[in-house]
């Protein structure tokens, strides 16, 4: 069984997050999660070693979640990922599914990213980037989603949120556990940090400068070193970012957010999603519903 968890939007939607919570609610079915290994030198099929391992073999998203304990794999072309891999794991999560056109899979949840009600407005009026947020149709995604998530990245749960659409519908949002101090420094190479200083200001911390770089950005050594000597207040940057920047760091410099996905507990997400999955793999006649493409 596969399940593909993408976005219409260009970077910066969760679906990472929610990738990594359905792998979680799912491990006693002994999932894989997914990923292209994006910007890392191993092109696979392979399953990434925590040990072996790096962010610059495997990209740093796949690192990240191999540091997390998940059993996770990358591959160029998701595929042949997916041929590779389907006969020892009975569920196949992947992470940016929705525009690998030669994969359908059996269940799609989309994410959308709702701290900017603007931006979601101008995905709905099928606004693409760069004159708005998207890289996809937004009503194509939406025809082929069977569960759509809305993603409050700014992790307050506080969020107004509006998307009127004939789909499941659940809310979720971002939750660091952390002590954060009165004042920082932030260091981002992801997209759209917004939603991250949205957080820290709504959670009182004054970012006195933030150094802000492309997504997936690989920092050398002089610039964590520059970083480093040229501030007195905590460096604070993303568990993604962290990956890479842990080789050359002082780590008593850095504070690191690690967001969990939390959903509405009223709206029961992990039992819909569960059921769904339950039901197809207890399918008498369910070899693999997907269907790839040559």
């Amino acid at each position: 069984m596969i399940i593909g968890v993408g976005s219409p939007f260009a970077g910066g939607s969760g679906k990472t997050e929610v990738a990594y919570h359905v792998y979680k609610i799912l491990e006693q079915v002994n999932p894989l999660l997914l990923l292209r290994g994006y910007k890392g030198q191993k092109s696979g099929p392979t399953l990434v070693e925590e040990n072996v391992d790096d962010a610059f073999s495997v990209g740093d998203e796949a690192y990240m979640l191999a540091l997390r304990g998940v059993r996770v794999a990358v591959c160029k072309n998701k595929t042949q990922g997916v041929k590779f891999f389907e006969k020892n794991y009975p569920v196949i999560v992947i992470d940016d599914a929705f525009q690998h056109l030669g994969l359908v899979c059996d269940i799609y949840v989309m994410t959308l990213p709702v701290e900017n009600q603007l931006e979601l407005a101008d995905a709905q009026l099928e606004r693409f980037f760069p004159c708005g947020p998207l890289r996809d149709f937004f009503s194509d995604c939406v025809r082929k989603s069977d569960l759509i998530v809305l993603v409050d990245r700014n992790g307050l749960g506080n969020t107004v949120h509006t998307l009127d659409v004939k789909k499941p519908v659940f809310y979720s949002y971002y939750e660091n556990k952390i002590i954060l101090p009165e004042k920082a420094v932030l260091v981002t190479g992801i997209a759209r940090p917004e939603a991250i200083l949205s957080f820290l200001k709504q959670a009182g911390v004054n970012v006195d400068k933030h150094y802000r770089f492309r997504d997936h950005y690989f920092f050398s050594q002089s610039e964590i070193k520059h970083l480093e000597e040229c501030t007195h207040a905590p460096l604070i940057t993303t568990e993604k970012d962290w990956v890479k920047i842990k080789p050359f760091a002082s780590p008593n410099k850095w504070i690191i957010l690690s967001p969990r996905l939390v959903f509405d507990k009223n709206q029961n997400f992990d039992e819909h999603l569960t059921l769904r999955v339950y039901a197809l793999l207890e399918t008498k006649n369910y070899s693999s519903n997907h269907q790839i493409k040559d």
